[in-house]
């Protein structure tokens, strides 16, 4: 009962103690379980972000993510939704922990500031003039 207890916590127990990761993975192997770090998006904020052109041509996005909890958390992954003068979405785009080169987890209290480059196709980038950036976990 206290394996299963142990098991069932092991995100919480990762955040509170990250030493016991070792241990956690141990524990989980023979019921397939992996111990991650917590996915709260409701303690992660956006600080800043900006959306531009580049001089190359290529868009640009830039986003400062903090954490507000005294524990580490998994990265999210980022919508990013480009909008008309109607504020209509004209091209949305999902952006993974990996692309964003996030790492493991977002230090406890601190940010995470990340960009990325892409192109867009003439058609479209001439509709844009806005965006909208959305936190998640799938």
């Amino acid at each position: 009962m206290l394996i299963q207890g142990v098991l069932h916590k092991r995100d919480w127990l990762m955040a509170q103690e990250p030493a016991l990761g070792g241990l956690l993975s141990v524990l989980c192997a023979p019921v397939g379980c992996v111990p991650q770090w917590p996915r709260l998006p409701e303690s992660l904020q956006i600080d800043s972000s900006a959306f531009t052109r580049n001089p190359q041509g290529f868009y640009s996005v830039q986003v400062r993510i903090k954490n507000t909890e005294h524990f580490a958390l998994a990265p999210p992954h980022v919508e990013l939704s480009l909008l008309d003068i109607y504020d209509d979405v004209v091209l949305r785009k999902v952006f993974s922990p990996q692309e964003l080169k996030l790492g493991a987890s977002i230090a406890p209290l601190r940010d995470a500031r990340v960009a990325v480059d892409f192109d867009l196709q003439e058609p479209i980038a001439a509709r844009v003039t806005g965006y909208r950036i959305f936190l998640f976990y799938p």
